[in-house]
Protein backbone atom coordinates (compact mmCIF):
# COMPACT_ATOMS: atom_id res chain seq x y z
CA UNK A 1 0.00 0.00 0.00
CA UNK A 2 1.42 3.33 -1.04
CA UNK A 3 -0.19 6.48 0.28
CA UNK A 4 0.77 9.53 -1.75
CA UNK A 5 -0.51 12.90 -2.77
CA UNK A 6 -2.01 12.74 -6.25
CA UNK A 7 -2.99 16.09 -7.70
CA UNK A 8 -5.39 16.46 -10.63
CA UNK A 9 -7.83 13.62 -9.94
CA UNK A 10 -11.21 13.83 -8.22
CA UNK A 11 -11.41 11.57 -5.14
CA UNK A 12 -15.19 11.35 -5.61
CA UNK A 13 -14.65 9.62 -8.98
CA UNK A 14 -12.22 6.93 -7.78
CA UNK A 15 -12.12 3.81 -9.96
CA UNK A 16 -10.01 0.70 -10.28
CA UNK A 17 -8.43 2.34 -13.35
CA UNK A 18 -6.28 4.35 -10.94
CA UNK A 19 -4.35 1.19 -10.04
CA UNK A 20 -1.22 1.15 -12.16
CA UNK A 21 -1.82 4.69 -13.48
CA UNK A 22 1.31 6.34 -14.86
CA UNK A 23 2.26 9.30 -12.69
CA UNK A 24 5.02 11.87 -12.67
CA UNK A 25 6.71 13.12 -9.50
CA UNK A 26 6.81 16.85 -8.82
CA UNK A 27 8.63 18.61 -6.01
CA UNK A 28 7.42 21.58 -4.03
CA UNK A 29 9.35 24.77 -4.37
CA UNK A 30 11.56 25.55 -1.38
CA UNK A 31 11.48 21.90 -0.31
CA UNK A 32 13.23 20.74 2.84
CA UNK A 33 13.58 17.08 1.76
CA UNK A 34 10.60 15.83 3.76
CA UNK A 35 8.16 13.16 2.54
CA UNK A 36 5.50 15.86 2.07
CA UNK A 37 7.70 17.76 -0.40
CA UNK A 38 6.82 15.43 -3.27
CA UNK A 39 3.46 14.99 -4.98
CA UNK A 40 2.35 13.16 -8.09
CA UNK A 41 0.36 14.18 -11.15
CA UNK A 42 -1.06 11.84 -13.81
CA UNK A 43 1.19 11.48 -16.86
CA UNK A 44 -0.37 12.63 -20.08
Amino acid sequence: LLLTRIIGVDPEDATLDWIGMSVEAKFRRLSKLKPTDVYFVPKE
